[in-house]
């Protein structure tokens, strides 16, 4: 029977274990004295390091340019709230979505997803809306200045003075 159970555990060790790196995104589940109690292997590759090499420390022991970064303050505002948080953190160069939830053992789930590319779009469409608004005070400045009523009868009679047209 001891056997059947052990065999049982480990399957479903393996099975969660598959599940979480099958995510394909860095995750990682904190401890409620933030200790990195399970990540799958894009969050060690993210800290710089290996998943064996990374549970069991702090975040801040295992990637210690990360202390008192909006992704550690994020995670410590989840553990130490007990309540999820969502923030867009900017780490290593990178912008990350940062989705924080608790756990009922009073640890955190975190998941990150990069959104650099979004980021950079977004930027780009704040520039460009910006271009666009500038065009179009210029417009409105312009049109105030010549006004069209005024403006086609003279262009006209230019025209007709040096073309001779009538």
């Amino acid at each position: 029977r001891r056997s059947r159970t052990l065999e049982a555990l480990r399957r479903e060790v393996v099975k969660d274990r598959l599940l979480v790196e099958s995510l394909g995104v860095p995750f990682v589940a904190l401890q409620t004295d933030g200790t990195i109690f399970h990540c799958n292997t894009p969050f060690a590759a993210f800290l710089g390091g290996t998943v064996d090499e990374i549970e069991g420390k702090t975040l801040a022991d295992a990637a210690p340019d990360l202390a008192g970064t909006s992704l550690a303050d994020a995670l410590a505002l989840a553990l130490d709230e007990g309540q999820s948080v969502t923030a867009e953190v900017a780490v290593r160069e990178r912008w990350w979505h940062l989705q924080a939830y608790p756990t009922t053992w009073g640890g955190v789930l975190g998941v990150l997803e990069d959104v650099t590319a979004r980021k950079a779009a977004d930027v780009e469409r704040a520039r460009f809306t910006g271009l666009l608004r500038t065009a179009a005070e210029a417009a409105g400045r312009l049109s105030a200045i010549l006004d069209p009523a005024q403006l086609l009868p003279e262009t006209v009679e230019l025209l007709q003075m040096r073309f001779g047209l009538h």
